[in-house]
């Protein structure tokens, strides 16, 4: 026999090292770290979810504004182009006819309007800046116009809000003086028998770099059914 010493036949059989016994678990830090990495894993996806979608909601937004404010410049470019110079009211003092009426805030026309506002005719119309919260809205009151009157007519239906969230603006005219030139622009176009030859209408929606509004200056229809001389007064009765 070798020196090896010989397995006695009678011997058990060795058993394998139990590996359930011997597996070795995370411990508490390891735990701690994963959530940890997972935390910040999660954080960061939220992150860039709230980004994307207040970068979706910012330009729904900014596309609605600018939406509005295109709708609300072709709509007074309209209205104003088909102002009529025909009187709507008669002054009871002076006995003089009223073409237009302009102020800083407000002004005064008369003109058709779209098909889904009226039935067709003229209406005595008056654009205006009010006070709407913190800030104002830009509406339109109208009613039908039935001939030159000594009072001119109510508005039967509530004003037509165009645009709203406005921090301020001022309304300005121009006209052309009796050498045939144009003249300065002014803020107040009073109970005038003649329209202003342009309008302006600047307004501060407070979103600068984001919805600016383009200045809007629009000519008026000069026609023969205007009263008194064929040269503007600056706003001033005759």
């Amino acid at each position: 026999m070798s020196g090896a010493r010989a397995r006695s036949p009678m011997a058990p059989p060795r058993r394998a090292p139990d590996r359930a016994a011997t597996a070795r678990g995370f411990t508490l830090f390891e735990v701690l770290l994963a959530i940890a990495l997972l935390a910040v894993l999660l954080a960061g996806v939220w992150g860039g979810l709230s980004a994307a979608t207040r970068a979706v909601r910012f330009g729904d937004a900014r596309d609605a504004r600018l939406d509005a404010m295109r709708a609300t410049q072709d709509f007074l470019r309209r209205q104003l182009a088909q102002a009529l110079p025909l009187p709507y009211e008669i002054d009871p003092h002076g006995g003089q006819p009223e073409v237009f009426d302009g102020a800083p805030t407000s002004m005064r026309f008369l003109a058709p309007l779209p098909g889904y506002l009226a039935r067709g005719g003229p209406y005595l119309q008056t654009l205006k800046l009010v006070r709407d919260g913190d800030a104002y809205a830009l509406t339109l009151d109208y009613a039908r116009w039935n001939g030159p009157a000594a009072r001119a007519p109510a508005a039967d239906e509530p004003p037509e809000v165009l645009l709203t969230g406005i921090r301020g603006g001022r309304f300005a005219y121009r006209g052309i003086g009796r050498d045939g030139r144009m003249g300065e622009w002014v803020p107040a176009w009073p109970r005038a028998t003649r329209p202003p030859a342009l309008v302006r209408i600047e307004l501060d929606l407070g979103e600068r770099g984001r919805v600016d509004w383009p200045v809007l200056e629009t000519p008026l229809r000069l026609g023969q059914g205007a009263v008194g001389p064929a040269t503007f007064n600056y706003g001033k009765r005759r």
